[in-house]
């Protein structure tokens, strides 16, 4: 948390990507996702795949901070910052906003929902500057959320604005997140499929498949070049 503290000091406008596995296959064939990664102030492991590859690939021990971490983790340290959420459906965004109200007190001076449309854009941007956010938390899917983050860095004047996918509906109670045990272990992805089979075991399928696959060629390009 020092980090972002040292941001909110100094003022102007940073931006945070929380990696999982998902998000390193999706960057494979988007460049502009690919590149937005590679440019963030603030890159956390989102997931216990990555952690664990990071510490076997590259000998360095890297804390799971997904946006939901953040949330809480600042809603404890900095409930006086000014904060602003923007993503999901209104009834999830507000639902979210209370419970950080009534929790932690928390400050805050403005939120939106997600369904808005590119001629919005200007407005929402507009509002969040007025408010003099510090911290802009953003609840929408990969890649959009990561296109918002990394296309209006040069309008936006908060101080850091993070990435938080679907962290509103837990918070507001419509979608639930996978047991501690789960996460450490790196099966967030199995509770998921388990909650929506018929829309998630395909998409995992897929997505691990390819993790692991990438995983491989890198452990076997790192040794080759030892």
């Amino acid at each position: 948390m020092r980090l972002v503290e040292s941001f909110v000091q100094d003022g102007s406008y940073h931006y945070q990507i929380s990696l999982n596995a998902g998000k390193i296959v999706a960057a494979q064939k988007d460049q502009k996702l690919l590149s937005i990664i590679n440019q963030a102030d603030i890159l956390n492991a989102d997931g216990a795949p990555i952690k664990l590859i990071t510490q076997i690939l590259y000998r360095s021990y890297t804390k799971l901070m997904g946006g939901l971490d953040y949330m809480d983790g600042l809603a404890i340290r900095h409930p006086e910052y000014k904060y602003y959420f923007l993503g999901s459906s209104e009834k999830a965004v507000q639902r979210t906003v209370d419970y950080y109200k009534i929790k932690y007190n928390l400050n805050v001076v403005g939120w939106r929902n997600g369904y808005y449309t590119e001629a919005e854009v200007e407005e929402i941007i507009r509002d969040i500057n007025d408010k003099d956010t510090d911290i802009l938390y953003v609840a929408l899917g990969t890649p959009q959320k990561e296109y918002f983050l990394y296309d209006h860095k040069d309008l936006l004047k908060c101080k850091l604005a993070i990435g938080v996918g679907g962290a509103f509906n837990i918070i507001a109670g419509f979608q639930t997140r996978a047991p501690k045990f789960l996460q450490h272990l790196g099966l967030e992805w199995l509770y998921r499929v388990i909650q929506e089979p018929g829309r998630m075991w395909y998409r995992y399928l897929t997505g691990n498949s390819m993790f692991i696959w990438l995983t491989l060629k890198e452990i076997f390009k790192k040794n080759h070049n030892l």
